[in-house]
């Protein structure tokens, strides 16, 4: 049985890799996107699929569909999706969509859950809650937020 530190190290690094992408991270991202295949759909999950796509290897268009194909819902997931034989261009395009409309660069770009979670499952609950105690704290000095609430950087 799988430690359950290992799928929070999995998590961690898939995050590093999102805000400081390298050429040389595939192999590790290809290993990543194996590993979190086992979950079925995640978050985590698609953004190794993307990171994975970035990179536009047209030789990881049947691991992507195999992973596409665990169950509906990963199918429904990463619906759209190039199909093995697809170019490296429209696997670079599907995969800088999803990217830009799920993901993006920017770590400020996140939702505080995103932090806040992480830093929960790692034991750093103190952290966690100081976190979420500054963002309630900002809903109640403006109250407006509860009727009108800023609206999330990006899609989720």
């Amino acid at each position: 049985m799988e430690s359950p530190r290992i799928p929070v190290r999995r998590r961690l690094t898939l995050r590093a890799a999102q805000f400081d992408r390298a050429e040389g991270d595939l192999e590790l991202l290809r290993h990543l996107l194996r590993h979190e295949t086992r979950s079925s759909m995640t978050e985590e999950l698609r953004l190794a699929v993307v990171l994975v796509g970035l990179h536009g290897d047209t030789g990881d268009l049947p691991l992507l569909s195999e992973v596409r194909d665990t169950d509906f819902g990963t199918a429904c997931g990463l619906r759209g999706m190039p199909e093995p034989g697809a170019s490296a261009v429209e696997l670079r395009r599907w995969a800088r969509q999803l990217d830009e409309s799920m993901f993006g660069t920017d770590p400020s770009d996140e939702p505080v859950s995103t932090w806040t979670d992480l830093a929960r499952d790692q034991g750093m609950t103190e952290l966690a809650r100081v976190t979420l105690i500054r963002e309630l704290d900002g809903i109640i000095m403006d109250q407006s937020r509860l009727r009108r609430p800023a609206p999330w950087p990006r899609f989720r």
